[in-house]
């Protein structure tokens, strides 16, 4: 049995950032349920997150949007400029949420957490699992430093090979992603050429009302058109 020091050290360090007392409460019972995890520490806003990641060094950083003094996004910008560590964004799941969400994931957070008060209580064991999920998920892939933006909107796009004869024609092109995976499509997505061979369908696990932002952000990102999926649409 490993001493009770070395086994707190393998934890996954997380810190809490909400201005919603509740809030803060409901995601250090969720994340302490797993032995797996340990909250570090707690923020009532953006000035607090920034000082505390600077000061506790967590491994992954829960920041919610909204919160008085500095907000989420302008703390986000802070904490990946100064004191990079995956942060999840916790998000209301309004329009205006959704468009903030999206923001953040360009600004260089690595998931987001939708938040629905008044859902809360009613699917907290769901809402528990992928909180957690995500945590250790994301602390699996270790530190990550975010690329700046200014190499990644000048990046040439990919360069596909010529298709030579004999060679096995691509139908369709199929993404799954889920934790991680609006980012990563951000990264993805826009590096492809305008005339790729092939349809492309992406099944990404998020909010109904967050895809259809989603979607239009990728196609102002990318050379291809990017939409939400519509009944009868035809693949091209």
């Amino acid at each position: 049995m490993l001493p009770r020091e070395s086994a707190t050290m393998q934890q996954v360090k997380v810190l809490v950032a909400d201005d919603s007392a509740f809030m803060r409460n409901a995601l250090t019972n969720m994340l302490a349920s797993d032995p797996e995890i340990r909250v570090i520490a707690t923020a009532r806003d953006g000035v607090e997150a920034i000082e505390k990641t600077a000061a506790c060094k967590p491994d992954i950083v829960t920041l919610d949007v909204e919160m008085p003094r500095m907000d989420g996004l302008e703390a986000l910008r802070v904490i990946m400029d100064k004191h990079p560590v995956p942060v999840i964004m916790v998000s209301s799941l309004t329009t205006e949420g959704a468009k903030e969400t999206l923001q953040a994931l360009e600004l260089g957070a690595v998931d987001f957490l939708p938040k629905n008060l008044s859902d809360l209580s009613i699917n907290i064991v769901k809402i528990k699992e992928i909180l957690i999920e995500k945590v250790k998920e994301i602390a699996r892939r270790g530190p990550v430093r975010r690329r700046p933006r200014e190499q990644a909107e000048h990046k040439a796009p990919v360069v596909m090979p010529v298709r030579t004869t004999g060679e096995r024609r691509v139908g369709l092109v199929v993404v799954g992603s889920s934790t991680g995976g609006p980012r990563a499509l951000q990264d993805f997505i826009p590096k492809l050429p305008k005339d790729f061979p092939a349809p492309i369908v992406i099944a990404q696990h998020m909010p109904p009302n967050f895809t259809g932002l989603f979607a239009e952000r990728l196609n102002q990102l990318s050379q291809i058109e990017v939409r939400e999926a519509k009944e009868g649409d035809v693949l091209q």
